[in-house]
């Protein structure tokens, strides 16, 4: 029988796969009436996929520090910046644009306030 090497990547790529499936889940909250062992056990299972965002939180720090070099680090940041930061202030931009659209146009009634903004600061946007 003949075995593949797996690949650091592939790893990664599993782990990543099964976190993000246990934070899915997380989100995902559902009660049986009559099976109170179900409950308990989904109780159980909550407790587990806790740890997943720690989890990628030092899968991120491990890959960061990988292939750091000290004389380096202004590249490193620079590429992390280009890579991670831009799309997510683009996104969020987008996003906040899109959904204040929509709620002034009328299709979103009910928007939750974000942090310090309140549902009246939005509405008057």
């Amino acid at each position: 029988m003949m075995f593949k090497y797996i690949t650091f990547s592939t790893k990664i790529t599993v782990v990543s796969f099964a976190l993000c499936c246990g934070v899915v889940s997380q989100h995902v909250r559902w009660t049986f009436r009559d099976f109170d062992w179900l409950n308990s056990l989904q109780h159980f299972w909550f407790f587990m996929v806790e740890t997943c965002v720690p989890f990628f939180f030092m899968i991120s720090g491990y890959l960061f520090f990988r292939t750091y070099q000290s004389n380096k680090w202004r590249d490193k940041l620079e590429s992390r910046a280009k890579t991670l930061l831009v799309p997510y202030v683009v996104w969020n931009v987008l996003y906040a644009i899109i959904m204040i659209t929509l709620l002034k146009v009328g299709v979103v009634q009910n928007m939750q306030p974000v942090n310090s903004l309140s549902g009246e600061t939005v509405r008057k946007l």
